[in-house]
């Protein structure tokens, strides 16, 4: 049955899709759409990290490009519905995408660039950047449903039927291209090769439906993804100056950057702007195995608990990164206490370059490649310190920050165990550190906190709070104790600049306190995130111009 407004000639056309091969197309191009977002996310985290808001600006990108690609390609298949046209949308729609790896760096640098410079919000940047990216290649895949519908359709009375079978597939296509990219193709292939792919699916795709040209599309498509070179993409600032490449990769989690400084080895992650593990290969330095960052500091802890020497310690670290702190606290505290450092680290590349250049092999590590909170979930044991210093920086995981995971932890700890959290904020009244404290206070009853101060030009402290069971309080510390393992710690170390920190740290708790009206964070309500962009974008506010 021919529509009343479609020419003879056009409905010629219309004929040889109304079977499988335009059921393939749309299940193939929605497989792609689902594909280009997956990996797309991946593309983005070295210059704009992983956060709430990249996936907002990410989302709401590519289905703003499909709303505009149903309502043109609707008005054109309406006008004119051919399958030569079809095809040729999807084509140049693969070609769209083959291009985005080759032009993601420069347009992202801008974009970051402008961010540092204060020329564009945070938020604003990272908007226009991934629109400018992903727009054009989602609007024309977008026009690809209404158009299979329009050419499919067998009269009006079929219409709904006809629509909801080619949706359905579109959908299937999609939960394909949910998985495939994340269990597959980007451990396999890399984030830049799995886009290519897809863009492959799709130029040979739509060249099948052109008969003629699939013989050439199809070595142009195996081409493009297994022979264009593709060396390092490198982040528009390094991590720390100075600083020399030495590896990178891309996890699940992770753009991973491993950095070498002098005998300094670093670990940089996603858009680089933090080093969230240090290591010193100098062994005759004075300060070994100290990096002059926060884990220094936090080697006073153990002393806290008040166990005499000789006793079992278990200390369970949730962010292990490549192991800076529990390599610390093996040099430190192994030869005085039966120490067991149980170490969870979601990212298991991180495991694998922390073992290769980081000297992460301490013998009382036991190391386990799994979420922090799941792992404290699946786990009967308890610990007598609880360490948590995870980031995806520059935020805390809001799941590893809420009511119910620090009521887990007070679940695992000893009797007279303690837990830390190690926050960095730009002040000690930031929002995210005072809803922590809050929610700590709310589970533990009471806690103190440990300033560490960054160099000038930082932006940013870190506050590391403490808590126990019971609840703590600085009375029920021994000093004597603490003193006496301090000092048997600095002599069989062998190490002068560790005395002055352990006194300074002892020194250093005081009392928590938080306004009455500081909203506790639960699963439910945990805006970590966002408490943190408001504060980036306070500090570039009132950042002077260099």
């Amino acid at each position: 049955m021919t529509h009343p407004n479609v020419s003879n000639a056009e409905s010629e056309e219309v004929a040889p899709h109304s079977g499988r091969m335009l059921q393939a197309t749309v299940f193939l191009c929605g497989m792609s759409i689902m594909g280009l977002e997956m990996s797309a996310s991946r593309l983005l985290a070295p210059f704009f990290g992983t956060s709430l808001f990249v996936w907002t600006n990410l989302i709401g990108a590519m289905m703003t490009g499909l709303s505009l690609g149903y309502w043109i390609g609707g008005r054109i298949a309406d006008r004119h519905p051919s399958t030569q046209i079809l095809h040729r949308i999807i084509i140049f729609a693969g070609l769209t995408t083959a291009a985005l790896p080759f032009i993601a760096h420069p347009v992202m640098s801008l974009s970051r660039e402008a961010i540092l410079q204060k020329q564009a919000p945070v938020m604003i940047g990272s908007l226009l950047a991934t629109t400018g990216l992903f727009a054009v290649p989602m609007t024309l895949l977008g026009m690809v449903s209404p158009f299979a519908i329009r050419l499919a359709a067998k009269g009006e009375e079929a219409l709904g039927a006809t629509a909801g079978s080619l949706y359905a597939l579109s959908t299937a296509g999609s939960i394909l291209g949910t998985f495939l990219p994340s269990l597959i193709a980007i451990p396999s292939l890399g984030t830049r090769r799995t886009i290519l792919s897809f863009a492959a699916v799709l130029i040979v795709t739509g060249a099948i439906g052109l008969a003629r040209r699939a013989a050439l599309a199809v070595p142009v498509a195996v081409y493009m993804v297994s022979v264009v070179p593709f060396g390092a993409m490198p982040l528009t600032h390094a991590t720390s100056p100075g600083a020399v490449l030495i590896e990178e990769d891309e996890s699940l989690y992770h753009y991973i950057q491993v950095q070498r400084k002098g005998t300094r080895t670093l670990l940089a992650l996603n858009e680089g702007h933090a080093v969230h593990s240090i290591h010193d290969s100098d062994r005759g330095s004075a300060w070994y195995p100290l990096v002059g960052s926060v884990w220094d500091s936090m080697n006073a802890l153990p002393l806290l608990l008040g166990r005499p020497a000789g006793h079992s310690l278990d200390i369970l670290i949730i962010g292990l990164a490549a192991g800076t702190m529990s390599q610390q606290l093996d040099h430190f505290y192994s030869s005085l206490f039966d120490l067991r450092i149980d170490g969870v680290e979601i990212d298991g590349r991180i495991v694998e370059l922390g073992r290769k250049y980081f000297d992460m092999n301490a013998p009382s590590l036991k190391v386990h490649v799994m979420d922090g909170r799941m792992f404290l979930a699946r786990s009967d044991r308890q610990w007598d310190l609880i360490m948590c210093d995870a980031y995806r920086q520059p935020y805390i995981p809001f799941h590893l920050a809420t009511q119910e995971y620090f009521s887990l932890i007070r679940s695992h700890l000893a009797p007279g165990g303690l837990m830390s959290i190690n926050v960095g904020s730009m002040s000690s009244e930031g929002a995210v550190l005072q809803g922590i404290k809050a929610t700590v206070k709310s589970v533990f009853g009471a806690a103190s906190m440990m300033t560490v101060k960054n160099p000038p030009g930082a932006g940013f402290d870190h506050y590391v709070i403490i808590a126990g069971r019971p609840s703590l309080s600085l009375e029920r510390l021994d000093p004597t104790v603490a003193g006496s393992l301090a000092q048997r710690v600095v002599a069989e170390s062998n190490n002068s600049y560790l005395q002055d920190l352990l006194k300074r740290r002892m020194g250093d708790f005081s009392p928590v306190s938080v306004p009455p009206d500081t909203a506790v964070l639960v699963d439910d309500r945990a805006p970590v995130e966002l408490l943190t962009d408001w504060m980036i974008a306070r500090f570039a506010a009132t950042t002077p111009e260099h």
